[in-house]
């Protein structure tokens, strides 16, 4: 690998990576794809099936202020995109869905990147994949299809601008270079840029002085609103594009299906008596127990509890989660808490309507340690994307296990490449 693509993955992932690849059987991969479709067809069905197609009505009930969905306008209407990555544990005995960040905003499509760095030159790496029938998924030509199918349902050729807010660029642009990297590997024109480099020259919009024809997103509302400022920058952009007929990959409505408290609607005992027999079986199976900590009773094991209560005294069991957080943000274990100050943030957590989940404890996986002849143990967290219908590879962080309360870059989170069974596989030590 080159030494821009390489000092691009270090400043995006950190100048350490998991010393070997994870690996999923064929079924499982199968079983994620399915799963995944279940719920995103769920998701987007929520607006019909809460609100009776009302989207402004939906939005607030998953958290969206009347400033943020004036600021949509008419691009509320928009209809989602079937893309983003899911976070999931797997429980020991099935993979169990944490988080589903359907848009655009989502960090690790440089799978592949991160595979040819670690292992491109090493012999014994492709003779192993080679005799035990595996393969490396990369997202990243799925993703390339579906923006040049997106650029053509709106009559343009992708030239496409990786964006990023102004208060989050200079973290961000690592992964949005990568990313624009990646994509001109598919023969895709792509750069990295803020909102804030984006200028009107009276006849097109241009960012850091450059054309684009497409905008892929990696700005969120919740930034792009959070002051008046920020608000008023984001209209002018907003505009700007609507003015000069620049479409947004993923559209900013996208926002109504991918925060936490929409998944949280999924255990609802409005919405699960509208379930089909499949669909109650895909929340059942693949999600854990979640409910916004606004809510009174809920239930539980075919009980009705009160909610604040049954967090009291299964607070071992259970995590809390702001709504709309990123990278781990406010998020509180509860057997990593005291008493008092699981009291406090249950507090905190009604008033900002957070969510609380059942908390899944994974088995760790094991890894070289740099010692000779040593190992180590880490707990995954595996982020599988879904682009269109398809499972489209899974990049993986995972945290030592005595640090892996939560598995965050921020906190020290190493990232590593997931291989998928494709055929027979043989009988080598995974952990060697």
């Amino acid at each position: 690998m080159d030494s821009e693509a390489s000092q691009l993955l270090r400043s995006a992932f950190g100048p350490e990576f998991l010393t070997r690849p994870l690996f999923l059987e064929r079924q499982e991969t199968e079983q994620i794809r399915s799963a995944l479709n279940v719920i995103a067809d769920v998701l987007f069905s929520l607006p019909e099936r809460m609100c009776d197609g009302d989207l402004r009505r939906f939005a607030g009930l998953v958290g969206i202020r009347e400033d943020q969905a004036d600021l949509l306008g008419e691009g509320i209407q928009e209809p989602p995109v079937r893309y983003g990555r899911a976070d999931l544990y797997f429980d020991g005995d099935r993979f169990r869905t944490l988080e589903f960040n359907l848009g655009s905003p989502v960090g690790g499509l440089q799978v592949a990147s991160i595979s040819r760095a670690l292992y491109g030159s090493n012999e014994h790496m492709r003779d192993f994949v080679q005799s035990e029938a595996l393969e490396l998924e990369d997202p990243l030509p799925a993703l390339a299809a579906m923006l040049r199918a997106f650029a053509a349902d709106h009559g343009r050729d992708p030239v496409v601008a990786v964006m990023d807010g102004p208060a989050s660029y200079a973290a961000t642009e690592p992964h949005l270079a990568g990313i624009a990297r990646g994509l001109r590997g598919q023969g895709i024109e792509a750069f990295a840029c803020s909102t804030a480099d984006v200028r009107d020259t009276g006849t097109s919009l241009r960012a850091a002085g450059r054309h684009f024809s497409l905008v892929y997103r990696f700005f969120t509302l919740n930034e792009m609103t959070d002051s008046v400022a920020a608000s008023e920058h984001a209209a002018q952009l907003l505009g700007a594009f609507r003015t000069y007929g620049v479409p947004v990959f993923t559209p900013l409505s996208g926002v109504l299906f991918s925060n936490k408290t929409v998944l949280a609607m999924l255990h609802s005992k409005r919405l699960l008596g509208s379930l089909s027999a499949a669909e109650s079986e895909a929340v059942r199976e693949v999600l854990p127990w979640t409910h916004v900590l606004a809510d009174e009773e809920v239930e539980v094991r075919g009980a009705q509890e009160n909610l604040l209560e049954y967090a009291r005294q299964h607070r071992d069991s259970l995590v809390i989660k702001p709504s709309d957080g990123l990278g781990g943000q406010g998020v509180v274990l509860g057997n990593q808490v005291s008493s008092p100050e699981w009291e406090a943030a249950l507090r905190e957590g009604v008033v900002h309507e957070h969510v609380l989940q059942e908390r899944i404890a994974p088995p760790v996986e094991q890894f070289v340690a740099p010692e000779p002849g040593a190992a180590t143990s880490w707990v995954p967290l595996w982020g599988a994307f879904l682009i269109g219908r398809e499972y489209a590879g899974t990049m993986v962080r995972a945290a030592r296990a005595s640090e892996s309360g939560v598995i965050a870059l921020s906190r020290g989170a190493q990232v590593g490449c997931v291989y998928r069974q494709t055929g027979h596989c043989g009988n080598a030590d995974y952990a060697a």
